[in-house]
């Protein structure tokens, strides 16, 4: 399945689940298909956009698109990562990225240093420093 994307094509090389666009609401697209695959997926259309998955049924998941462009009917999807992650570093310091870290603001590519979920879980109100000066 060549889609023209080449790094959409590179993870469905790898194996990685596989669906089909058969509903757009919007920004909330059905996918058929695309298990296993759980909640917080971060999850690739042919055309390049993403989106994470909101919503696991028994045959189909519910993905919020995070692209500009409306989806088709027909689009293909792929999972890219397990969970919803954005690549980090310290030269994406005075850049505006998109909310998987890609840049947006015309200046060129951005080398990350790393991937960091973005869900996470809060520490414990143990582990968390308490805080001893008030705002004014």
């Amino acid at each position: 399945m060549a889609s023209g994307n080449k790094n959409f094509d590179q993870l469905v090389d790898k194996g990685n689940p596989v669906g089909e666009v058969i509903a757009v609401d919007r920004f909330l697209i059905k996918v058929l298909g695309l298990q296993p695959v759980a909640v917080n997926a971060l999850i690739m259309f042919d055309d390049g956009s993403k989106g994470f998955v909101k919503q696991v049924d028994a045959d189909s998941v519910l993905v919020l698109h995070l692209g500009a462009n409306q989806l088709r009917i027909g689009t293909m999807a792929v999972m890219q990562h397990q969970e919803f992650v954005c690549k980090v570093g310290k030269d994406f310091i005075g850049r505006v990225v998109s909310a998987t870290g890609d840049p947006i603001d015309g200046k060129g590519p951005i080398a990350p240093s790393g991937v960091w979920p973005v869900f996470n879980t809060a520490p414990a109100l143990y582990e968390r420093k308490v805080v001893e000066d008030s705002f004014q």
